[in-house]
This record gives C-alpha cells, sequence and structure tokens, in this order.
C-alpha cells in the first residue's frame, strides 16, 4: 500500500477541523453544516476514524488520509468528524504528531438526552441487538458514583450478552477494522462500546485532555444551542475558524431522530430496507432532495420516536450530576438549555 508519495509525507500541512464528538450530540448535523462552506473540504464518509488507528498505520498511510477528502488542495481545511477519537485513547497523540495545524471543535448534549439517544440508536436496530428496557438499563449501574460507571457498565453489558440481551455478534467487525484491514489497535478499541450509553456522556475529562494538548485550538458548542440559535451558532465556529460566512451554512439539515417501527410488519420491511444498500442509498437521495417532506409524512405515519420520560430523565440527572454541575458552571446558560421538556 505504500509508495513513494506516502513516504515523503511526514504529517498532514493542511489546517484539519476534528471533531472528536460526542457521539449522538449532532455531529452529522455539524458535519453537514460545515462541510457546505467552500473552504472546507469532506471526506467520502463522514467518520474516517483514521487517528483512531495504530501509529505505523497512521504513519504509513497520510497520503490514502488525505485522498480520502474531496479537492483538499482547493481548500482551507479538511473536515474530519469521527467520534472514534472520544473513545480511543491515543487518538490525540496521533492527532498531535501527524495533524500539523488542527483546530478541535466538541458538540455536546445534554448528557441525559444524549445517552437515551445513544440507547434509542441501538434498540430500534431491526436486528434486535438490544434487547434490554430502559429501566434495565438504569438498574444494571442502580447506586455506582459516575466514577465507577466505566466498571459497572462494562459489567452489564457482559451480563447482558450472557442472558441473551444483547446480541454482540453484530460487532463481530468494527467498521474501521473492515475499512483499513485489521490495522487497529486492539487494546484501544472495544466493538461494545456503542452499548456504553453512560460513558458516552461523561465530557468533561475528554474535553480536558484536548484542551490540555492543543491549548486555544479547543471550541466547545452545544446541540442545543446549534438548534435554537443555528445563526449565531455557526459564526462563531466559523470566527474560530477564520472564516467568512456563507448563508447557505445557517440552514439546519433534517434532523437524524431515533424512529421506531410501530408494528411487526413495519419492522420485517424495514430491516429487509437497512440490510439493502440500494434502498439506503435511495432513502438517503430522497431525504436530501425536494421529496423529503413527502418522505417524512410517510415515516411519521409509520414509525414513532418514543420520548424520554421525566422519570428516566432525573434519575440520569442524578447520575450525571458531576457532569452537570461541570459544564453549567462554565457556561451559566446551560441551566435552561439542559432541562427536561
Amino acid at each position: 500500500m505504500t509508495n513513494s508519495k506516502t513516504n515523503e509525507m511526514q504529517e498532514i500541512r493542511q489546517q484539519a477541523i476534528i471533531i472528536p464528538g460526542a457521539q449522538r450530540s449532532g455531529t452529522t448535523t455539524l458535519f453537514d453544516l460545515l462541510s457546505r462552506h467552500t473552504l472546507i473540504s469532506e471526506p467520502t464518509n463522514k467518520e474516517t476514524s483514521f487517528f483512531a488507528l495504530r501509529e505505523d498505520i497512521v504513519r504509513n498511510h497520510l497520503y490514502e488520509y488525505m485522498n480520502l477528502f474531496n479537492k483538499p488542495d482547493r481548500t482551507k481545511y479538511i473536515l474530519d468528524v469521527s467520534t472514534t477519537y472520544f473513545y480511543s485513547r491515543d487518538s490525540i497523540k496521533m492527532i498531535k504528531k501527524y495533524v500539523r495545524n488542527p483546530k478541535i471543535i466538541f458538540i455536546l448534549r445534554d448528557p441525559a438526552k444524549r445517552a437515551y439517544s445513544s440507547y434509542l440508536h441501538m434498540f430500534k436496530k431491526p436486528s434486535n441487538i438490544e434487547k434490554r428496557t430502559f429501566d434495565e438499563i438504569l438498574d444494571g449501574i442502580h447506586g455506582y458514583s459516575l466514577n465507577d460507571i466505566q466498571s459497572s457498565e462494562k459489567e452489564a453489558i457482559k451480563m447482558a450478552i450472557a442472558y441473551r440481551k444483547i446480541d454482540d455478534s453484530y460487532f463481530s467487525k468494527t467498521f474501521i477494522e473492515e475499512k483499513y484491514n485489521n490495522y487497529l489497535r486492539p487494546k484501544d478499541y472495544n466493538k461494545l462500546w456503542v452499548y456504553e450509553y453512560f460513558q458516552g456522556s461523561i465530557y468533561s475529562e475528554k474535553v480536558e485532555e484536548y484542551e490540555s494538548e492543543f491549548e486555544g485550538k479547543v471550541k466547545v458548542v452545544f446541540f442545543e444551542q446549534l438548534i435554537q440559535n443555528t445563526v449565531d451558532t455557526i459564526k462563531g465556529l466559523l470566527d474560530f475558524l477564520e472564516l467568512q460566512p456563507e448563508e447557505r451554512l445557517y440552514v439546519l439539515p433534517h434532523k437524524n431522530p431515533n424512529f421506531l417501527p410501530k408494528n411487526k410488519l413495519i419492522k420485517k420491511i424495514q430491516k429487509i430496507g437497512q440490510d439493502n444498500s440500494f434502498f439506503r442509498n435511495l432513502i438517503d437521495v430522497l431525504l436530501r432532495s425536494s421529496m423529503s417532506p413527502h418522505v417524512y409524512y410517510i415515516g411519521n405515519r409509520l414509525f414513532y420516536s418514543p420520548k424520554l420520560t421525566k422519570e428516566h430523565y432525573f434519575k440520569m440527572r442524578d447520575i450525571f450530576e458531576t457532569e452537570y454541575i461541570y459544564w453549567i458552571s462554565k457556561y451559566k446558560y446551560l441551566e435552561t438549555l439542559w432541562a427536561y421538556d
């Protein structure tokens, strides 16, 4: 795979926008908005996960990495939105070593709502890979402090697999293992992280790590801000990136909601559609076209989006109490943005 051009490339010299997460917090929306800018080059697929790979692979495949982007030589930035960088311990080191001019952006969401959205994202899959109710999920970590969640949540996942409440074979091969031919650091990435709904909402430690390594190059925005005040939020990001505003960045794309089928027949049809790449691509094209309102109308007739209950929300507020205190002390306006509605 290596060639002379690869060997000549020692680092990514072009400025890079790195968005490590958080997962289920609006990273796709932010990717869609920023990639519209004429001076930002997006990759073929949103998540490259490149800097979660082993260092020898990163070092020897920088040229291939740059080839993932759309005409990067004509833009100021490349855009890499990979939530694996939130969970990968060594991604910070890889980015710092091999990207000369990174700008780091975190988009965060109300921790309780993010955890529930992450659960629904797995529960809705037609393959029934997540069979636990949300009450069972909460019971699995009942009485644990936030500091104990990491080990307790992993133990709860093991128990769920043992009782066939989770189908771990669904992720027998991870996306980045397939993409990069098993060049993944096995110690650094756990294929079951997608079931770790609570750890994904513990932001402060991860953000502080990035802020420590990339002083003055980290920007934090909030999903609720982006939705409620899109124009000002995007303008703030463009100021951070030293880019001129463009009107087309201010129109939100359609949301990526968690819809569940209303009956078993629709669920079977949904599974056929998700297993077939042609239908997946067709739906994606329709959602991005003038037909999208009609697609959403039909979807609302066939599917529903379960709402987070008040009881579950405040149970999680208790679990994430220190996280809420941390962020609200830094951004007072989160008192109203991060609330049950």
